[in-house]
């Protein structure tokens, strides 16, 4: 009152006061007045050290909210307007621009980016963060007419930015129309969408992003359009663009694309779009990983193409495909080199996978027929060879108790009945002489050969062949008629009628559970052809009733036809 002009210095010193007094709020006010009252006196001394009191008070600890909403935002406004060349103006005005984005006054903020812009030419970063938020509002608002506005600006150098954040903005402005895309869709609009969504993709300014996104979209269009060959393109297409996040994302849909292809008979293109897919999702956890594998490993192989069906296999293991699908498809690629007689690669494949204990049983046929084609070209050695491999990879597979195939059985009886044979050749070698004692010890060397025979049939009905099980009872049934034979014909020379009649009837009492036993063989196998439907080259030796016997093959294109050979 004494000094009114003066009245300002009072707000200073009771300002000074509260700050030491830690009373921010009240020094914030005091800071104002005096600040204000030094301004229209022309104190430059004063009103600099009035506003720097204001915004220390103003980030003092307890000062109310209401203070900080009443002063902070005019304290930044006159501390650039006071201080144009100050440093302190690169923050100030970062935050005098927060606090216009928060009140959402999105015009006053775009004219603090101006000038920050202008006081700071140099930090690019800073002021494309500003228009970023600035961009992400009008998004927000879908205010589309704005950011068309800050395309043309930076297009025309207006207002400058990095080329990355200007392809940023471009995107921007595609994703908003993606949104616009995607109403179109929704309300069946479909032609409309595609149009939109190969815009685009074929836009300079689209990021790979968005260009996945459209080439996605195109794919699934046309997918529901039913344009089988337009959707295998474009899905291809996305997924070049696709990373493992994006397309494990997307899988289901690409699945169903995939199955609609096969259901298509657009075989390649399913094996394809399966490769393509097991790429991309290899290294990450994927339900339909070991599909992927699978089903490409399948279709290549139907479509006779073992060389692609060979290059998705060597991934196997990259990509963790489980143990039980790489068997599968190593049975698969075996079973097809064995239909097409690709004897040297269906020898390295064998070799690749002859120590996995899980694949005994499915190696077993495959080696057989090998042997076979070695002995066919005169490798006599190597089939040898192959043959006691076949049976080694039996034994250990019987001793895992895995289930083995019929034809793989029947492989390993085929080589059990050849040891048969030749002891069956050694029992009709035996020829019964007299002398008395010479006939007796052939006799016992006939009966010991005829067990060796019966041990090594037994052997061969015990590999459950249906071939081997019928093969082998019409030769014991044949070894023990013959051998009844031999005995009961015999007639030793030079002996009194009396010695003969004597003899004959001690050998037909000596015959007689050789005789009992081949009837009871011949019963066996008829029940087993029977009860087991076996198929053998060898049931019309037992069915048949007629004089002859009736052989019959079964090729590719065989005919249906009894158990007896009948047709």
């Amino acid at each position: 009152k004494l000094n009114p002009g003066k009245e300002y210095m009072s707000h200073f010193h009771s300002a000074e006061t509260n700050y030491n007094a830690r009373r921010f709020t009240s020094a914030a006010k005091d800071y104002d007045l005096a600040y204000n009252g030094a301004k229209i006196a022309g104190n430059a001394k004063i009103t600099k050290l009035s506003l720097d009191g204001l915004l220390a008070s103003l980030g003092g600890n307890g000062v109310h909210k209401k203070t900080i909403n009443k002063y902070l935002m005019n304290a930044y406004v006159a501390f650039v307007k006071d201080r144009p060349t100050a440093k302190e103006n690169n923050k100030i005005l970062q935050r005098l621009y927060s606090l216009h984005m928060d009140k959402k006054n999105i015009g006053k903020a775009e004219g603090v980016m101006y000038q920050f812009k202008t006081k700071f030419p140099n930090n690019h970063s800073t002021a494309e963060a500003m228009l970023a938020k600035i961009m992400d509002h009008y998004k927000n608002t879908n205010n589309e007419k704005e950011i068309i506005g800050w395309v043309k600006r930076i297009n025309s150098g207006e207002f400058k930015v990095s080329r990355k954040y200007a392809k940023k903005i471009k995107l921007l402005l595609l994703t908003m129309q993606f949104d616009d895309i995607e109403k179109a869709n929704t309300k069946g609009n479909k032609k409309k969408a595609l149009q939109g969504y190969l815009k685009i993709y074929n836009a300079k300014e689209s990021s790979k992003e968005a260009k996945k996104n459209a080439a996605y979209n195109v794919a699934t269009l046309f997918h529901q359009l039913g344009d089988a060959e337009r959707t295998y393109l474009w899905s291809i297409r996305a997924l070049n663009l696709m990373s493992s996040k994006n397309t494990r994302r997307f899988e289901s849909s690409f699945v169903t694309i995939a199955t609609e292809l096969f259901n298509r008979r657009r075989f390649v293109q399913a094996a394809k779009l399966n490769e393509v897919l097991l790429s991309k999702v290899c290294n990450k956890r994927s339900r339909n990983k070991n599909n992927f594998f699978k089903n490409a490993n399948v279709i290549y192989l139907a479509e006779n193409d073992y060389l692609a069906s060979e290059r998705i296999f060597r991934q196997a293991y990259k990509c963790r495909i489980s143990k039980k699908i790489i068997n599968q498809v190593v049975t698969e690629q075996i079973k097809y080199l064995v239909e097409i007689k690709s004897w040297a690669e269906l020898e390295k494949k064998i070799e690749q996978h002859e120590k996995t204990s899980s694949l005994y049983a499915s190696l077993i046929y495959p080696i057989s027929v090998l042997s076979i084609a070695y002995s066919e070209s005169g490798r006599s050695e190597k089939s040898v060879e192959l043959i006691r491999k076949m049976l080694r990879t039996y034994s250990l597979a019987k001793k895992r108790n895995q289930t083995i195939e019929l034809e793989a059985l029947d492989a390993v009886a085929k080589i059990k009945l050849e040891k048969l044979k030749i002891e069956v050749t050694r029992l009709e070698l035996i020829t019964l002489k007299f002398p008395e004692n010479k006939y007796n010890k052939l006799l016992q060397q006939k009966f010991a050969q005829l067990d060796r025979v019966t041990t090594d049939a037994l052997n061969v009905l015990a590999s459950g062949s249906g071939e081997g099980i019928i093969s082998s009872y019409k030769i014991l049934v044949a070894s023990y008629d013959k051998m009844t034979s031999d005995i009961t014909r015999f007639t030793p020379t030079g002996k009194s009628l009396g010695y003969i009649k004597g003899f004959k009837d001690s050998m037909k009492r000596l015959v007689e559970p050789i005789s009992k036993k081949a009837r009871e063989f011949r019963t066996e196998a008829n029940r087993q052809i029977s009860r087991s439907s076996i198929l053998s080259s060898s049931n019309a030796w037992f069915l048949n009733k007629s004089s002859y016997d009736v052989e019959y093959f079964y090729p590719r294109g065989s005919i249906l036809m009894d158990r007896g050979g009948n047709k």
